[in-house]
């Protein structure tokens, strides 16, 4: 009996950043990373039920790219900012969980983005 033994995955795709050349990678963590052949509009990742009736959606001011696990239905905007040694920081990242479209989280996060530091 062979027993397999289950790798999450990354889908990934760069807001700021450069797209990779290579457009599927294994991490040396035995991750498999799927990299997007062209950059994302807005730093802004949603999942949408199943019945299209809730949306959960998260975004950032600036981020270098968005990601998902899908198979552990995490989403990530982690935006980063250069610190010197010993210094604080902030950063937002919103999460919108609404029972509506798509289309209205998107025109939500146009409308908060730039509010966020």
């Amino acid at each position: 009996m062979s027993i397999e033994k289950w790798l999450p995955a990354r889908y990934m795709a760069s807001f700021t950043w450069p797209v990779p050349s290579q457009l599927v990678e294994r991490g040396g963590d035995g991750v498999t990373y799927y990299n997007k052949s062209r950059k994302v509009d807005e730093p802004f990742i949603a999942t949408l039920s199943m019945d299209r009736t809730w949306v959960v959606a998260s975004f950032t001011r600036e981020t270098g790219n968005v990601w998902s696990n899908p198979d552990l239905t995490c989403r990530h905007v982690d935006p980063q900012i250069p610190l010197p040694t010993h210094q604080k920081g902030k950063v937002e990242v919103k999460v919108l969980v609404l029972g509506s479209s798509l289309e209205d989280a998107q025109q939500r996060m146009l409308e908060q983005r730039s509010s966020l530091k």
